[in-house]
């Protein structure tokens, strides 16, 4: 019998790139034959917002974890407890770094005894290896199909969850200093399936990036493979994608300068400016490299080498 895969996931009811992404991992590995699961807290609850649909075991019923078995456990869960299971192999799954000490102590992270430990970034892989001396695999995120572009809008799409108030500022003080701004439409995206985001985002023309702290950014990678020019902040985990000639990046918190770029990111859609036309092809070509394909490729690579080799 193969031994189960069960990834741990906390019960949240608003949109979380994080616990989506463990869903498709989860579907991923089932396509390829693994015996994986989503563990979620309360019984009955599923991911509200997850695209995929995957099977789902939950600790109020008691799940039985076997000799053998392996554990992946977010970067904030309770880890010197998990960790010390016998007979259970333990793996991180490390997708945000400023979540690393939500459940362990820096003197747990220092003493970890794991199976394995995975991420989705250069940037991350990078702290773990220079703060904690671990080894981990990147396993790319990937950006869904239905992100892709649609007849643009003037449109900025902008997602409030992340430095909501910094965005409501850069986005005010964009329409403050210019007059061009006044008949601009504003999306905000939140709460919402991933078909309806896609669909914004498909038509917006600009996306305001408030990236902070992330390990990766998603979003941001989304929003740029729909054909939107992306304005503002790379998020420090945005630097593995992020680059000079695909967007507009801002120094991390300057919302003056954000603001600027979005009156300037307008101002190119209107003008129909090459330029904007050379970031939009760019930022399409990065976002194409984060394929599920690429995903699964990892993915299955690294579990192919912890239970198989």
């Amino acid at each position: 019998m193969n031994p189960k895969i069960l990834y741990l996931a906390h019960d949240i009811k608003k949109p979380s790139g994080g616990v989506k992404v463990i869903y498709d991992h989860v579907a991923i590995l089932r396509e390829h034959g693994f015996d994986a699961y989503v563990v979620h807290n309360e019984r009955g609850y599923r991911y509200p917002f997850a695209g995929v649909d995957v099977p789902v075991l939950w600790q109020d019923d008691g799940v039985k974890i076997s000799s053998g078995d392996h554990l992946v456990a977010p970067e904030n869960s309770p880890l010197a407890e998990l960790a010390g299971m016998k007979g259970v192999n333990t793996h991180i799954f490390v997708q945000s770094f400023a979540l690393l000490y939500q459940g362990a102590s820096p003197e747990v992270w220092r003493n970890l005894s794991l199976a394995g430990v995975f991420c989705p970034s250069e940037y991350i892989a990078k702290m773990l290896q220079v703060d904690f001396g671990m080894s981990p695999e990147i396993i790319p995120n990937a950006v869904d199909p239905l992100f892709k572009p649609a007849a643009k809008k003037r449109m900025i799409a902008y997602m409030p969850r992340r430095l909501g108030s910094e965005a409501e500022f850069i986005i005010k003080h964009a329409c403050s200093i210019s007059d061009k701004m006044d008949d601009v439409q504003i999306s905000p995206i939140h709460k919402m399936s991933l078909s309806e985001v896609a669909g914004i985002l498909g038509e917006a023309a600009v996306f305001l990036s408030t990236s902070y702290l992330e390990g990766f950014g998603l979003p941001t990678l989304e929003a740029m493979a729909s054909g939107c020019v992306a304005v503002g902040f790379k998020g420090f985990g945005g630097k593995e994608y992020c680059r000079s000639i695909n967007g507009l990046w801002i120094p991390e918190g300057d919302v003056l300068a954000a603001a600027r770029g979005l009156v300037k990111a307008v101002d190119m859609f209107d003008s129909g400016s090459p330029k904007l036309a050379g970031i939009v092809e760019q930022a399409g070509v990065m976002a194409a490299k984060y394929s599920i394909e690429a995903q699964s490729e990892a993915l299955v690579r690294y579990w192919n080498n912890k239970i198989y080799s």
